[in-house]
């Protein structure tokens, strides 16, 4: 994803739900955005279902024009040889600008809120390529060693809040910073705790300061052993596969954590 010069968020805020007058003289083309999502193993975490288009002026950081759609593709109508900035979100709750932090439960089992920016000068039919980022990171457990008396496992001290244009801070809201919260709705409670111990995925929003962590719950003859695994400093689009957590005394975990890009979301911007 090609990183932009970002306007302050004070200029962002002007962003406005409606094309701004132009000056008439001003030459126009059309652009005309299409989205396709990338082949993925698992469809439902890059599926887009609607595109918030986010464009301005890059000397100025005038909003120039915004457009929801609840589809792949939308046209906006853009001035000609003058550079511009433009941000994508997709499958945002509608109404949301992009000065504003994503919520956790704005996701869906089918719908993960994404991100994406670029620039440009548009002065004749062309085509250029944008990625989308989703904003949660992914979390696999694919092997505890030893797993006799498992019951569950689940993400501690989740952030439930992230930025969408800048690097992600230390979110307010925490997820299950005492405990399985099992009040939380039901898509936090699926992305947050398994009772599987083996491929048990997780999802959660990403923690620059390494705040989150692993929780196991085992069954003991008296009762039951609680042992915690402190995950790296977790990034959006990024998966995190532990390879194996060995418990190796009750007060000694061993991790062997595999960092991987989750895969991008593909779209494209051909302009006619």
């Amino acid at each position: 994803m090609n990183k932009v010069t970002l306007l302050s968020l004070a200029a962002l805020l002007n962003l406005a739900a409606c094309t701004p007058a132009r000056d008439t003289a001003e030459e126009v083309v059309t652009v005309d955005f299409r989205a396709r999502t990338s082949k993925s193993a698992v469809v439902d975490d890059s599926a887009i279902h609607c595109l918030d288009i986010f464009v301005y002026r890059s000397d100025t950081g005038a909003p120039e024009a915004h457009l929801r759609t609840e589809g792949l593709s939308a046209s906006l109508e853009l001035p000609k040889g003058v550079k511009l900035d433009w941000i994508v979100l997709a499958n945002a709750p509608e109404g949301t600008d992009p000065t504003q932090c994503s919520k956790m439960e704005d996701n869906s089992p089918t719908s993960l809120v994404m991100s994406g920016r670029g620039s440009g000068i548009f002065t004749k039919s062309s085509s250029v390529s944008l990625k989308l980022s989703r904003l949660m990171s992914k979390v696999v457990l694919e092997k505890l060693t030893p797993s006799e008396g498992f019951s569950r496992a689940y993400l501690a001290d989740v952030a439930g809040t992230c930025t969408y244009l800048e690097e992600p801070d230390t979110s307010k809201v925490r997820y299950n910073v005492q405990g399985a919260d099992m009040s939380l709705n039901p898509f936090l409670i699926d992305c947050l705790v398994s009772s599987s111990c083996t491929g048990a995925e997780f999802l959660c929003y990403p923690d620059p300061l390494g705040k989150t962590s692993l929780v196991l719950e085992m069954e003991a003859p008296y009762g039951t052993d609680i042992y915690r695994a402190r995950l790296p400093a977790l990034k959006s689009n990024t998966t995190y596969i532990i390879k194996e957590l060995v418990i190796e005394s009750r007060k000694e975990l061993r991790i062997t954590i595999q960092i991987n890009p989750w895969e991008e979301v593909d779209s494209s911007c051909t302009l006619e």
